[in-house]
């Protein structure tokens, strides 16, 4: 064992912990903590200790961002301590150490994501932004170059450094752990309310009104960009529903005009957005929101004396005045050097807003912000940015990056009020860790099959985890099951069936039994589902209706963001004496691969099938080559050449990609025979024919 290997096994242990619950709760009690006893700075150093740590102890950046988002929940609540940090300067450190030591120990291979160019353009604009218009001792000022690095170029290197970190092996849930990383903001800010309000019962109890504090809007929006995923979680475990609850209360008792305005919107966004989902909660979450509308409706006088402070900031002329100056500022900034605008270290608005210290002169509203500080040149590079998020998202569209999406959308309100995504840590350091999560998103397939199905995913795991994709892989099956007979067990709710199933990044297979088709489809938030007939009848045409057309619409109604699949089945060997290939293809093989071509293009259509995976077009092909009519076992199901050759044919479907580039071949055959299969496999989806 060289010193590597043993430095893994000793951090093996650690790493464990990082993911687990425990290391949750530990964050949770140790934010709990420094909140009560009033040592915030001293927990802000702490916990950078801590998340430094995290990146020594292992390459997974996920423990150190959930770090991260519970000490920003209290370290919000610090102003001017920059005297109390500089006296706690050695736990600096071992900070720097941890931090450079995890890149000497964790190397990554570059690799380009699809929002290098967005970014790249936008950091070019921030650099150009001022550029012959302010002082160069301005733009050189130390607060300038510390934000143009970090909402620029800075934040380029670390997207790209996320991206190539979240694509890699994780033997855990990635959407199910940062959602609930994002989550426990919200329990932790509510905790921080708490004590705001403790301390200050006298003062709430004489108002009975929101009281003031100064992190109000910071509090409001990180509770706006953690509310979606709670709601997401609700639909796994109902209790995060009530979280989602606790989200919108603790957003009222912040007392921040924005978050009041726009956190009920993204509010309802997001009710509406599980109640279109998730159909299984559907009822409960009905009735507890009209509960509420009632539980409001009678106490709304107590309501409005608990909203009276914000609501009153709202109508208030002067309070809105400051923000409508620098509005106005804005405009005429941006006509004032148009090209370029002022650039981000321009601070000749501090007659309107006096900024702290070391801080910007923020214009407070991301539309007027960019043309202002960027010119035409910031807005063609912001919009094309957006425009290639919103791509990504599209992309890979499904309830966890939709949680991840709609917490961005809350943000982009609350910046038409507040700095929110020009302030690098934390709100841009998070939509970045947003985008480079969506873009590595991990793939789930569901197959509903029988033998067949097995056979032809029987090498699948194995071809995903060589060419680096994280695959959850499950497969519903009955032996020689057709598709009426799956429509009726999910109509009947029937528990026969066998549920083999594949994590990521593993091909050691869970094989629970006694399960109903649609505890399978509700198990996981599948990205692909394929459907198959079974052999003997996929050669007949009225054998599939209307069950695949009532499956599919089951499956597509349960996900509408899925790929539903038809599994193109194979013709039986010359010379198998099963009676169903007498009675229906009189025992000839090219007759039985003609029907059940002809009958998945048929019934595809019919069903509006997304995709049709050819492996029996690949198994026609490989039998005209040097291996010939040698793919099964028993003359129907696949031998290790013929489930080979099917796993192909999914990997290609699933993924788009060419097989022939996976570094996986069948072992205990040559090479050669692994390249032909996968070459079959691969010109079957290039003949269109």
């Amino acid at each position: 064992m060289d010193k590597y290997e043993k430095f893994n096994s000793i951090m093996m242990p650690l790493r464990r912990f990082l993911v687990s619950g425990w290391y949750s709760a530990l964050l949770f009690a140790g934010a709990c903590l420094f909140i009560f006893t009033g040592k915030e700075v001293l927990g802000t150093m702490v916990f950078s200790v801590m998340i430094a740590a995290t990146m020594f102890i292992g390459d997974d950046l996920l423990p150190g961002i959930q770090g991260i988002l519970v000490v920003t929940c209290f370290a919000i609540r610090l102003k001017y301590s920059m005297s109390d940090f500089l006296k706690l300067w050695p736990l600096a450190i071992p900070v720097v150490f941890f931090f450079f030591s995890h890149f000497f120990l964790y190397h990554k291979k570059y690799r380009r994501s699809a929002l290098t160019g967005g970014m790249f353009a936008t950091s070019l604009a921030i650099v150009i932004g001022g550029v012959g218009v302010i002082y160069w001792k301005t733009y050189f000022s130390p607060t300038s170059l510390f934000y143009m690095c970090l909402l620029g170029f800075g934040m380029l290197l670390i997207y790209s450094y996320f991206y190539m970190s979240f694509d890699c092996e994780r033997d855990y849930d990635v959407s199910e752990r940062f959602s609930f990383a994002m989550a426990e903001v919200i329990p932790v800010l509510a905790v921080c309310l708490f004590q705001e309000y403790f301390e200050r019962r006298d003062e709430f109890l004489s108002a009975m009104s929101v009281i003031p504090f100064q992190w109000r809007n910071n509090g409001a929006t990180m509770l706006m960009l953690a509310m979606p995923f709670a709601f997401y979680l609700s639909m796994k475990k109902y209790r995060y529903f009530f979280l989602g609850l606790l989200d919108l209360v603790a957003i009222v008792f912040t007392g921040s005009r924005g978050g009041l305005l726009f956190g009920c919107i993204e509010f309802a966004m997001c009710f509406v957005w599980i109640m279109i989902k998730d159909k299984k909660h559907r009822k409960n979450n009905g009735i507890i929101i009209a509960l509420g509308v009632i539980a409001l409706g009678i106490g709304y006088k107590y309501l409005l004396d608990i909203l009276r402070y914000t609501v009153e900031r709202i109508m208030d002329p002067g309070e809105n005045s400051i923000r409508l100056e620098m509005f106005s500022r804005g405009i005429h900034d941006f006509l004032k050097s148009p090209f370029n605008g002022q650039g981000l270290a321009y601070m000749g608005n501090r007659d309107v807003h006096a900024s702290a210290k070391h801080t910007l002169c923020w214009y407070h509203c991301s539309f007027i912000q960019v043309p202002a500080s960027f010119g035409i040149v910031g807005i063609i590079a912001y919009i094309y940015l957006n425009i290639q998020r919103v791509k990504v998202y599209l992309k890979n569209r499904n309830h966890f990056t939709s949680a991840m999406f709609f917490s961005f959308i809350g943000l982009e309100m609350m910046s038409l009020v507040n700095p929110g995504i020009f302030v690098p840590f934390p709100y841009l350091f998070l939509v970045t860790a947003y985008f480079a999560i969506m873009e590595t998103q991990k793939m789930k397939v569901l197959s509903i099959g029988n033998s067949f199905s097995t056979d032809a995913q029987t090498y699948l795991p194995h071809l995903a985890k060589a060419a680096g994709k994280e695959l959850t892989l499950g497969n519903l099956f009955i032996p020689g099951c057709s598709l009426e007979t799956h429509y009726r067990n999910l109509i009947d709710e029937n528990e026969d069936y066998i549920y083999e199933n594949f994590l990521p990044f593993s091909t050691e297979m869970l094989r629970p039994d006694g399960i109903a088709l649609h505890e399978a489809v509700e198990d996981e938030e599948w990205d692909v589902i394929t459907l198959q007939q079974c052999s003997p009848l996929s050669g007949v045409r009225e054998s599939y209706s209307p069950y695949l057309a009532e499956l599919a619409a089951y499956c597509r109604l349960m996900y509408p963001n899925a790929r539903i699949m038809l599994h193109q089945t194979w013709a039986y060997e010359q010379g198998c004496q099963i009676p169903e290939f007498r009675e229906y293809y009189n025992f000839d093989q090219l007759t039985m691969y003609k029907k059940l071509t002809q009958c998945c293009i048929e019934a595809a259509e019919e069903a509006e099938i997304d995709f049709i995976i050819p492996t029996g077009k690949a198994w026609q092909y490989t039998r005209q080559t040097a291996i010939g009519d040698k793919l099964t076992r028993d003359t129907y199901h696949g031998n290790e050449m013929g489930q080979f050759l099917g796993s192909c044919c999914f990997y290609e479907a699933i993924f788009g990609e060419d097989t022939t580039s996976v570094p996986f071949d069948l072992p205990e055959y040559d090479k050669a025979v692994s390249d032909l299969l996968k070459l079959c496999a691969h010109i079957a989806f290039d003949d269109k024919g």
